[in-house]
């Protein structure tokens, strides 16, 4: 498959730029000025919720590369004594 010519690649994107905010909501407050409560109330769960699974995988992140360094720190530590 050929790379895209950028000319193209520009058009994708200024297209995006500009139908994008009409899609996108700024924050619940602005969502729920249309008296759509139900949007209101999943947007807020969902800034509510996202820390949580961001956190997790940090922490998933670092316990990997903790069990990765595991041997290398042992064998250090065997052959400073």
């Amino acid at each position: 498959m050929r790379a895209a010519r950028p000319s193209v690649l520009a058009l994708i994107a200024f297209i995006t730029a500009v139908l994008a905010p009409s899609f996108a909501l700024a924050c619940p407050y602005c969502a729920g000025s249309a008296r759509n409560t139900s949007l209101t109330w999943g947007l807020l769960a969902g800034l509510m919720l996202l820390p949580y699974p961001v956190a997790y995988a940090v922490y998933r992140f670092i316990r990997s590369e903790e069990r990765a360094l595991a041997p290398h720190t042992t064998r250090e530590r065997t052959t400073e004594q």
